[in-house]
């Protein structure tokens, strides 16, 4: 009886080690996938850095685009003024001309009829 007793113990001790030996096992695919989750987080929080700095360079560069947009509206609206001013300058110039050669040619009259007129008074 003995015999029997040591030969359950010795069985049971065998199968406490074989159970010791898996749970040791599990224990060490445990911590591999520990290991392997906590990497993935790192890898994540680095993401979702990245993802931010990216979120506040769009946030900045949309500012910018939008400074940009109304300073082109600005210009093209001060060179449609600038156009118009310089063709209601031209139209001026237009219409001055024609004064200005009637003046020309008034002025050439008058002479030409004074020249004439001086030749009649004094035949040299």
């Amino acid at each position: 009886q003995l015999v029997e007793l040591l030969r359950r113990f010795k069985s049971k001790m065998m199968s406490t080690d074989e159970t010791i030996v898996h749970l040791n096992h599990d224990i060490k695919l445990l911590n591999e996938r520990c290991a392997d989750l906590r990497q993935t987080y790192d890898l994540q929080a680095g993401l979702m850095k990245m993802n931010q700095q990216l979120l506040d360079q769009l946030s900045i560069s949309s500012q910018q685009q939008l400074v940009s947009t109304n300073l082109i509206d600005k210009l093209s609206a001060t060179i449609e003024k600038l156009h118009s001013s310089l063709e209601v300058q031209s139209e001026q110039q237009t219409f001055q001309k024609p004064s200005v050669t009637a003046k020309l040619m008034q002025s050439s009259s008058i002479l030409q009829s004074s020249n004439h007129e001086q030749s009649k008074s004094n035949p040299s």
